[in-house]
């Protein structure tokens, strides 16, 4: 699950804070994770560039650390592409081979270009990931095309909505 991805992510770091001097890597590693993605970066021995990295295993306020990116690498969970929709994120999803909704979610939505998939083998290639990542980073224009279709499956007031439904037919029947 989580660690596959997390191997990725840390395997591409080197290149792309090498890369892109003003990059900042938020990674939120998962519950229980945390120190050994910590390690697992510290075993890279970036020097002064692990300054820009911050290792997270899980927060409730996930919303705001998404809502300051440029690019997001996720899994093809419902909620956290609903999130990232009503956000207008550029998202690069890596579904979790084992959850085949992951899969299809992702499958879907690149269908439509509203996000990059790769899949996990995809992702754990040399670099792989680090490429997809800068040339999302290199082209706003490419990130605003993917932002903008990802954003027309968001439904901003869906709890609004849903709780309008659950009043009126409770007018209905009451």
């Amino acid at each position: 699950g989580a660690r596959a991805l997390n191997r990725a992510v840390v395997d591409n770091t080197r290149y792309l804070l090498g890369t892109y001097p003003n990059l900042a890597v938020l990674h939120f590693a998962g519950r229980g994770l945390l120190d050994e993605t910590n390690a697992a970066y510290d075993a890279l021995e970036l020097g002064k560039a692990r300054e820009r990295v911050q290792v997270f295993g899980f927060t409730k306020d996930f919303y705001l650390y998404t809502g300051a990116a440029d690019v997001i690498i996720a899994r093809g969970g419902a909620t956290n592409i609903a999130e990232f929709a009503v956000q207008r994120k550029a998202c690069i999803l890596v579904p979790s081979k084992q959850l085949a909704w992951n899969v299809e979610n992702s499958r879907q939505l690149a269908k439509q270009g509203a996000v990059i998939e790769l899949s996990e083998d995809h992702a754990e290639q040399p670099e792989r990931l680090g490429r997809t990542v800068g040339e999302l980073l290199e082209s706003a224009q490419r990130r605003e095309v993917l932002s903008n279709r990802l954003a027309t499956f968001g439904h901003p007031e869906a709890a609004r909505d849903i709780a309008k439904e659950v009043l009126r037919i409770g007018e209905v029947r009451g």
